[in-house]
């Protein structure tokens, strides 16, 4: 059977036994949150309950019971200010709790063996009216109170706790009852759980669209993979074009002035010899420096190097550096100005590699400034770090090439200038080995600056 058809046959199996495994797991998750929204809610009850009960003078209940024996004998809440004191007391609670169900008390006649109402928070006693179709649990837990899970009665479906009355002597008087309709509690609940579930049923429903694109997936991975390869190949041409385009203009200049050497050596005056040789060596050394910075760029990329760090004085580093590219600069007529605070700390890296990030960088401002610019190699602390910026005022970086210039081999002309593309790229590999914060600012005709920080050492 081809790949594919197994794929698909695949996803479709997958997709039947993830819904399946899906529906029963949130079926299972939605009656025990139910269950556990049942339990919540009883044990909320069961509080309101026992609190009440506790404030509820048993004493003054019982002989409230005892003084008004009829049916009916409280047609109102004013009728006796102890019913009223119990009365107010069940209503606040009623309202603060949020109760829709009347709060009461309820006394067993083992007489009549029933449970007659007592006092309630409905603004309408019903003294005495009997309760013939209680649970057996309120007569059961009489002295001790509890919950009853759903039940029905005559009056409807309900949730409640109960929770016994005593008086001085330690004696239930009466039991308070808070009831909660089965209807309006399980509305509630499961508008809760279906919230709840909702993420769940989202997630199965991207999961079940991933799955569904399975075999496409793969697809697009074989189609980025050939793109890879292509633009890999694409890249292998670029460099070697591009290194090839550097190697050969010194080289090209090298041998056109050895040839020139060879074949009129005789006819060359001395001072046009000593000329002739000196533009080769300075040929060989920039063919010396692009070997070098393909070695060490190739070795940063690859991780072969990693930074030794050590404590080491910044300030000094960069005085050294000012002072070996000072002839350089001369020769373009470019001043560098550095302001380098002696009370500096010692900063924490690797000494040979930020020399290395210092050269490229001042000398990549030297490279692209015209006569007469500055350059400005500044060292202040800012922190826990020690800042180091190098601003130039030279022609600046179009916005559109700030983000490329990082890039090997990126040699866009800049000023009357070429680099060889690799003099950043060292640059911002180093600093990303040490950890190292670094941002890059230009405008066009108003120069470039370059600025990096390096942990103070600690000790």
């Amino acid at each position: 059977m081809p790949f594919r058809k197994k794929a698909n046959l695949l996803s479709v199996v997958t997709v039947t036994a993830f819904f399946s495994l899906s529906a029963f797991l949130i079926l299972i998750s939605y009656r025990q949150q139910l269950e556990l929204a049942e339990t919540s809610e009883l044990a909320r009850l069961k509080g309101i309950a026992s609190t009440l009960a506790l404030q509820v003078n048993g004493n003054i209940h019982r002989d409230l019971i005892e003084e008004y024996g009829p049916i009916d004998a409280i047609t109102s809440n004013e009728f006796d200010p102890r019913y009223q004191a119990i009365h107010m007391l069940l209503k606040k609670a009623q309202d603060a709790n949020m109760i829709e169900s009347t709060i009461y008390t309820m006394v067993y006649s083992e007489e009549m063996e029933k449970f007659c109402f007592g006092v309630t928070s409905s603004d309408t006693p019903f003294w005495k009216h009997a309760y013939r179709g209680f649970p057996d649990v309120l007569l059961k837990k009489y002295d001790s109170g509890g919950i009853i899970n759903v039940y029905t009665d005559e009056n409807g479906m309900w949730l409640s706790a109960f929770s016994p009355i005593k008086a001085s002597d330690g004696s239930t008087v009466a039991i308070l009852q808070v009831d909660q309709r089965f209807e309006s509690f399980i509305d509630k609940a499961k508008k809760g759980v279906w919230k709840n579930i909702a993420i769940p049923l989202i997630i199965a429903a991207l999961v079940t669209i991933l799955i569904l694109f399975f075999i496409r997936s793969i697809q697009i991975q074989r189609n980025k993979l050939d793109e890879m390869r292509l633009e890999l190949d694409s890249l292998r041409r670029e460099l070697i074009a591009n290194v090839s385009h550097d190697l050969r203009t010194p080289l090209a200049s090298i041998q056109g002035y050895l040839e020139t050497i060879l074949l009129k050596k005789d006819k060359i005056e001395p001072e046009k010899l000593d000329q002739y040789l000196a533009i080769s060596l300075k040929n060989t050394e920039k063919l010396k420096t692009l070997v070098d910075d393909l070695f060490q760029y190739s070795k940063l990329e690859s991780g072969a190097i990693k930074p030794k760090k050590e404590p080491f004085s910044l300030q000094e580093l960069c005085a050294d550096v000012v002072a070996s590219s000072k002839v350089t600069a001369a020769e373009k007529d470019i001043k560098i100005v550095s302001e380098l605070p002696q009370d500096l700390p010692l900063a924490y890296g690797d000494i040979g590699m930020i020399d290395r990030v210092l050269q490229n960088l001042i000398s990549n401002a030297i490279k692209f400034s015209d006569s007469n610019d500055v350059i400005h190699l500044l060292l202040t602390k800012e922190g826990e770090c020690l800042k180091c910026v190098v601003k130039d005022s030279g022609p600046g970086i179009d916005q559109d090439e700030l983000d490329k210039v990082f890039e090997r081999f990126h040699t866009k002309t800049t000023g009357s200038q070429q680099g060889t593309g690799l003099g950043l790229a060292i640059v911002k590999s180093v600093l990303e080995a040490h950890g190292s914060e670094f941002s890059l600012t230009s405008a066009k005709n108003r120069g470039t600056t370059f600025s990096f920080s390096l942990p103070i050492f600690k000790g």
